[in-house]
């Protein structure tokens, strides 16, 4: 009898328990200042200009506007509420595009074809004064007195005019198209556009 050779186990060889290196997190050095600096300044949006306003073709800033009209507060509070605000304000055909005239004193004032689109006339007084052919588009009038004041021809189209005062006014020809006249008083001596119907608006006739 032949002897069976002795079979040979077959041993595995274990790997090696090889560790993959971490990988280096490396912070990123931030940029010099002098770069920082030049890319903020590549998106830096430019800075506010007052609109132009002109008075008889001669530039004037917004700080000789309010003192020519009297727009603050604090002098309307000291003015003696029995008496009548006069101004002497010539502002025919002056560029008042957005211009803020909060509670500005205008009584009388003369602004035949003024260009006053996106101003913010609130609280303003301007009883009495010429308005004729100005452009109001877009204006913010809430709350502002204009009795008797003359809107012939003037364009109110998209005009704010919460509350405002229109007793006495002159809107004939006036554009008052999207115009917003919530709570705006009238009265039977209010003359409005032809075929206008104020009650439509939400304006309210409140006679003197």
């Amino acid at each position: 009898m032949t002897k069976k050779k002795p079979e040979k186990k077959i041993v595995k060889k274990k790997s090696p328990n090889i560790k993959t290196p971490a990988k280096k997190i490396v912070k990123k050095k931030p940029p010099a200042r002098k770069a920082l600096e030049k890319k903020v300044a590549e998106y830096k949006l430019p800075e506010y200009k007052i609109p132009e306003i002109k008075i008889a073709g001669k530039k004037v800033s917004q700080k000789e506007i309010n003192e020519l009209i009297n727009t603050r507060i604090r002098d309307l509070a000291e003015l003696d509420p029995h008496k009548t605000i006069q101004s002497s304000a010539d502002l025919a055909r002056a560029n008042l595009v957005a211009a803020k005239l909060l509670h500005a004193a205008l009584v009388n004032a003369r602004m035949i074809g003024a260009d006053l689109s996106r101003a913010r006339l609130i609280g303003a007084n301007l009883s009495g004064a010429d308005l004729s052919g100005a452009e109001l588009v877009g204006a913010n009038l809430s709350g502002a007195n204009l009795s008797k004041t003359n809107l012939s021809k003037a364009g109110l189209t998209f005009a704010y005019m919460i509350g405002t005062d229109l007793r006495g006014a002159n809107l004939t020809g006036a554009y008052l198209s999207e115009a917003n006249l919530s709570g705006a008083k009238y009265d039977e001596e209010t003359i409005w556009p032809e075929g206008f119907d104020p009650t439509t608006t939400g304006a309210v006739l409140a006679p003197l």
